[in-house]
């Protein structure tokens, strides 16, 4: 296999593997000089970037950046070569996505920061999996201790909130004939 072979299969794996590769200067916003084209995951082509009509920063969630920038800043001041960061990106339709960004910082020989590759996954289904656990938990532990009806619907009614943030949720409960209602609880009413 010759070099351009090699250079196009690993190209190949890169663009069917759910990862996207990201290199970024170290100046404001992050300009992209490299983006794997399976960026299109997210509804972005890698000429977006390139192009300079985007920088990463303009990708990642507005309730986030500010931590981001944050942390970048505290890993690159400290030295640190690799590091690992999660949160929530936009996609091109506005859609959220949380993601696991795993980042090499690349310096020169005066230890000044040329740029930073990442590797960027998306892991919105672990993190909701992980959302619903944590809801099932709580409302098992509440059976559990004993709080009233209108606690445990309650925390199920915040729940459905956590796992779905835009949803109106509430919870009405029926008669064993299903005619009367005997119980409801709605917060978003």
């Amino acid at each position: 296999m010759t070099r351009l072979d090699v250079n196009s299969e690993i190209a190949k794996v890169i663009n069917d593997s759910p990862v996207t590769i990201f290199i970024w200067k170290p100046e404001n916003g992050w300009p992209v000089e490299f983006v794997s084209e399976n960026v299109r995951q997210f509804g972005y082509s890698s000429e977006d970037f390139l192009s300079g009509r985007l920088k990463y920063e303009d990708i990642i969630h507005p309730a986030d950046i500010e931590r981001v920038r944050r942390e970048v800043a505290e890993y690159s001041e400290a030295n640190v070569d690799n590091f690992s960061q999660e949160y929530r990106i936009l996609t091109a339709s506005g859609e959220i996505r949380c993601i696991d960004d795993r980042t090499i910082v690349r310096r020169n020989e005066n230890g000044n920061i040329q740029y930073y590759e990442g590797i960027i996954l998306d892991i919105s289904q672990r993190k909701l999996s992980e959302i619903i656990i944590d809801c099932r938990n709580q409302v098992l532990e509440a059976l559990a201790s004993g709080e009233t009806l209108n606690e445990i619907l309650t925390r199920l009614v915040k729940s459905t909130k956590k796992i779905i943030p835009e949803a109106i949720s509430f919870v009405m409960l029926l008669d064993e004939e299903k005619k009367h209602l005997v119980h409801a609880i709605s917060p978003h009413l």
